[in-house]
């Protein structure tokens, strides 16, 4: 799947700046708090008022977290390895196209079936949704339905055309299958019941 790319547009106005001292690699520098400094994603601003940037030496510096937050991922920090793991929240339902659009329930089922030789299992998650557009868009937003396992690993994708008239819509997907790892002699339910806790869906509009 490809990822959507962001638009940082740095804009700069005047504002007093006070002085702050960072260590980095265990030397202390000096920087300056720069509250003036916006970042703009596709038109939205940015709420960086729990942790504005700061300036050193003629670059701008934000905090990972906290920009990480604003553009819809958890940030998780490993102090062993000195990395932040980046991962898109799946807790709520996504916007479409800014505020014009929204979804209202999104239900998924779990689908099974058998591979053509019978040796394996294919599932996959059919989603029922209904969504609202608040006002006509100038084109259909593009829905995206990925299949993920617990380790969100991506394992499948596909898209589809919403609608883009003002009302509230209903629409749904079908499955895309994917091999699953437990043996044909499991039982159909028992099945089910284990794709709901090893896999997931993710859903993004643009």
């Amino acid at each position: 799947m490809s990822k959507k790319k962001f638009l940082l547009m740095f804009t700069m106005v005047t504002a007093l700046v006070a002085p702050l001292a960072v260590m980095a690699n265990s030397t202390q520098i000096q920087a300056l708090l720069a509250p003036q400094v916006k970042i703009n994603v596709e038109g939205k601003q940015l709420d960086l008022g729990k942790s504005p940037a700061i300036q050193y030496q003629d670059q701008s510096y934000v905090s990972v977290p906290q920009l990480a937050e604003e553009l819809g991922y958890q940030a998780a920090w490993n102090a062993a390895t000195q990395t932040y793991q980046l991962t898109k929240k799946n807790d709520a339902l996504p916007s479409i196209l800014d505020t014009d659009s929204k979804f209202i329930s999104v239900q998924p089922n779990y689908e099974l079936m058998t591979s053509l030789d019978k040796s394996a299992y294919l599932g996959g998650i059919k989603l029922n949704f209904v969504y609202e557009i608040t006002n006509d868009l100038p084109r259909e937003p593009v829905l995206v339905v990925e299949t993920l396992n617990k380790d969100k690993t991506v394992l499948a994708s596909k898209t589809q055309l919403l609608k883009k008239t003002k009302g509230v819509h209903e629409g749904y997907t079908l499955p895309e299958y994917i091999r699953l790892p437990y043996p044909v002699s499991t039982s159909r339910e028992e099945v089910i019941k284990q794709m709901n806790n090893d896999y997931t869906y993710r859903i993004t509009v643009r």
